[in-house]
């Protein structure tokens, strides 16, 4: 089957981040060749999947630009095309014990505060120069696929299109439009000007997807635009080769959580190891809770029954979610939390719904993943941050067989009728395709 070119602005391939492995599973099976990527030198990593395209441009030192004095602090990305790991190691070679030094400061010290301060809008840009065009040019893309999560990288997807004129799809994962900037100082002088930006991309584009069915319906009151979604899709013949199938639970169960720390996240993470504390003094119990995340909560030495992990290979995952006895979504409670996170779909949800492993969800009732397991019935929810009826619904969740054996088999099938990459990916390309067609037909009569 012929597959047209695709420009992918903002986002890698990868198996860690939630973009990163949804663009992986949309884009499963298209040829390689066809397809290339733009995104900063900050989101290419070792981690990245050259794989599944081996064309890549970095965004470095010719389009990232920082006004003076803070051009000193920046760091030293080399800008231009990546055709594979090698290539990508070759980009790192001008690393050195100084340069180091230099980005542990950046990252530690002038990141956050710029950042937070909402100094950052004015301080940075990203232009688009002659070798990125002639780069871009010379791959002869028919349609763009881009994400953002920054006003510079919306105003970077505008500008790639006002070049290209062809056919553009957005796709948004969260709603960090809504939360406007990790300040109240930032949310005051830049989320009009963002979201006046954002609105400004969503006209331009010939097709809006959203992460989720809630914020499709959000975005159409908001936005006034129809949009489809799309959220992370699972190849259940991968997941079913591990999949669980025993519902009762050993003499030391486990819970894992698996995935980032963070905004929207820790406040919730925390009271789940006050309830396994709790419940292990109480009962006399050894209920262990797994952290596999990337960082550690600065609350983990605190507790005895908690265990970290590093994260795993993602061919490691079905084994490894379907020996834990329960799997733990949780999303905080606090405003900011909420207006980050209310109409996002968890990328690892569809993967915990098809590994057969119960799920637990804790996280306020107006989220789109509380609305989507309390219609469906496929996981257990709180949706009360009070310690005391948490500890109530973990005790059922690990103990009611009967309980988690229909979470779980409605968690499967659902997964199987709305989530198979099989469906998914069919309905993406379908899209992908009408999109391109409709501008061949357009150019033909206008």
């Amino acid at each position: 089957m012929n597959q047209p070119k695709i420009l992918i602005l903002n986002q890698p391939f990868d198996n860690l981040t939630g973009g990163g492995i949804t663009l992986s599973n949309l884009f499963d099976g298209w040829d390689a060749d066809k397809l290339a990527i733009i995104c900063a030198a900050q989101l290419i990593s070792r981690s990245t999947n050259f794989e599944k395209c081996n064309n890549y441009y970095q965004l470095g030192n010719m389009e990232q630009k920082w006004r003076f004095p803070f051009s000193v602090f920046k760091k030293n990305n080399k800008s231009g095309p990546i055709s594979g790991q090698s290539n990508y190691d070759d980009f790192l070679k001008v690393d050195g014990k100084k340069i180091r030094m230099k980005s542990k400061i950046i990252n530690n010290y002038f990141t956050p505060f710029i950042k937070y301060s909402g100094l950052h809008q004015v301080l940075f840009g990203l232009e688009i120069t002659r070798p990125l065009m002639d780069w871009v040019h010379s791959f002869k893309p028919a349609l763009i696929y881009s994400q953002a999560q920054t006003l510079q990288e919306i105003k970077f997807c505008i500008g790639i299109h006002s070049k290209l004129n062809i056919p553009m799809i957005f796709h948004m994962m969260d709603d960090w439009i809504s939360l406007g900037g990790q300040s109240s100082i930032s949310r005051k002088l830049w989320k009009k000007k963002t979201e006046e930006h954002f609105k400004s991309l969503l006209l331009r584009c010939n097709q809006l997807l959203t992460i989720s069915d809630y914020m499709s319906d959000e975005y159409f009151k908001r936005y006034g635009l129809k949009s489809i979604s799309f959220h992370n899709p699972v190849d259940t013949d991968f997941w079913k080769k591990e999949q669980r199938n025993c519902y009762s639970v050993g003499s030391s169960p486990k819970i894992l959580y698996a995935g980032r720390v963070g905004l929207g996240i820790d406040s919730s993470l925390l009271t789940m190891a006050k309830a396994v504390r709790d419940i292990n003094k109480i009962q006399g119990s050894n209920l262990k809770f797994v952290l596999q995340t990337e960082s550690i909560p600065n609350w983990f030495n605190q507790f005895d029954c908690v265990i970290h992990r590093d994260l795993v290979s993602y061919d490691s995952l079905p084994k490894i979610f379907s020996e834990a006895d329960l799997l733990f979504l949780p999303y905080d409670f606090s405003l900011e939390s909420i207006a980050f996170i209310q109409f996002s779909m968890p990328t690892k949800a569809s993967e915990y719904m098809i590994c057969g492993t119960p799920i637990l969800i804790l996280a306020p009732e107006e989220t789109a993943i509380v609305k989507y397991a309390n219609n469906f019935n496929w996981a257990k929810v709180v949706v009360n941050d009070d310690l005391e009826v948490f500890k109530v619904a973990l005790k059922e969740i690990l103990f009611n067989t009967e309980l988690r054996k229909i979470l779980s088999e409605n968690a499967i099938n659902l997964s199987e009728k709305y989530h198979s990459k099989f469906i998914v990916q069919k309905n993406f390309y379908d899209i992908l395709r009408e999109n391109i067609d409709k501008n061949k037909i357009t150019g033909l009569n206008g």
